[in-house]
């Protein structure tokens, strides 16, 4: 059920096979009946599409979250960035506001590789996010920059849900803390 909610292509790649398999039959046999069941194919699809696009699962929003922070960072905002960290989450916080103002950060990126494990039994619900994250920029300090500006690392990030969003609550970027 939830590949038909994140992606929209199940409900193309079935709707288009059934609509050509009736087309075929149509063709074939000239029933008028079967123009009317193409039309249904087609306004199932249309259906599914919608559903598709109005429902957000917990996946997309947490990784809607996850492109909201990195917008952040590519601002270098750090109050932006400290909304999306939960109060609790206190290393995480001070990590943020003592290496961000350090860095000019110009991109950040998830990496295509978003693992999303929900935890439905905790309450709020929780999350453990694994992804290749991607950080470009350059230290402030010239006397202290590298030659180095892209920083990738594999990140372990836990949230937990606050009503309608997804806060960042601790993080491990590659066993480094």
């Amino acid at each position: 059920m939830t590949a038909l909610l994140e992606s929209p292509w199940p409900a193309i790649v079935v709707g288009v096979m059934a609509a050509g398999l009736l087309g075929v039959a149509y063709h074939n046999t000239g029933n008028p009946r079967l123009r009317w069941a193409m039309a249904g194919t087609l306004a199932a699809v249309l259906l599914l599409l919608l559903v598709e696009w109005l429902v957000v699962t917990d996946r997309e929003a947490i990784a809607d979250t996850l492109e909201d922070v990195a917008v952040a960072l590519e601002t270098n905002d750090l109050d932006a960035v400290l909304a999306y960290l939960a109060p609790e989450g206190d290393r995480i916080r001070l990590d943020a506001q003592r290496y961000l103002p350090a860095f000019e950060i110009s991109d950040a990126n998830v990496g295509g590789d978003l693992e999303v494990v929900v935890n439905r039994v905790t309450n709020p619900r929780t999350a453990r996010v694994t992804f290749t994250g991607r950080i470009s920029g350059a230290s402030r300090n010239l006397a202290e920059r590298s030659p180095y500006e892209n920083f990738v690392r594999p990140f372990t990030l836990r949230l937990r849900e606050d009503e309608d969003r997804w806060l960042i609550t601790d993080y491990d970027m590659g066993g480094l803390h």
